[in-house]
């Protein structure tokens, strides 16, 4: 049995929106930082600045190219089948993950939103695979949550519960003996 999960597309991309004031506020403080006497007259100023400028330019611009990875992709998806389990719902999913290298299955609650964390046996090997944009985000994910794949229910058009029953069933067909 196959099943496909498509992302929710009517949801709103609070990190874009988030990143974009960040950086929004960054330039504004370069740019109007002339008019204002003191500390803004030195040279490191800018230099610092702009060089801080940097971190929320890419966080804007990876939320945004996520954004439009989830909104016009059509194989923006995730699919439960009979070999596992294929991520590919954001920039950041780590794609097929076979049965035999799922540990567990573990739904949380965080910031008022559920998310199924699905533990591998050994995710640096998924990680090692990932390009360093995307090792960096999976990393942190793996630090704080214990596994690089993580299924957000405010993502995904379909609900949580169903998902972790339906990826429990599969887990416990693939370990019972034949």
């Amino acid at each position: 049995m196959t099943i496909t999960i498509f992302p929710d597309k009517r949801r709103f991309p609070t990190f874009l929106f988030l990143w974009v004031a960040i950086l929004a506020y960054f330039i504004w403080s370069l740019a109007y930082a002339q008019t204002n006497p003191g500390i803004f007259n030195r040279p490191g100023y800018y230099i610092v600045n702009g060089l801080l400028l940097l971190i929320p330019l890419f966080y804007t611009l990876t939320a945004g190219v996520n954004y439009l990875y989830v909104m016009f992709n059509s194989n923006a998806t995730l699919v439960i089948d009979d070999d596992g389990v294929k991520d590919n719902m954001t920039i950041y999913s780590i794609g097929r993950v076979k049965w035999s290298d799922i540990a567990s299955i573990e739904r949380r609650h965080l910031l008022k939103i559920d998310v199924l964390l699905i533990k591998l046996k050994d995710p640096y090997s998924v990680l090692a695979n990932q390009q360093w944009w995307k090792r960096m985000h999976l990393k942190r994910a793996l630090k704080k949550l214990g596994t690089p794949m993580v299924i957000s229910s405010r993502l995904i058009n379909y609900n949580i519960k169903d998902l972790e029953r339906e990826i429990r069933k599969h887990l416990v067909t693939e370990l019972r003996p034949t």
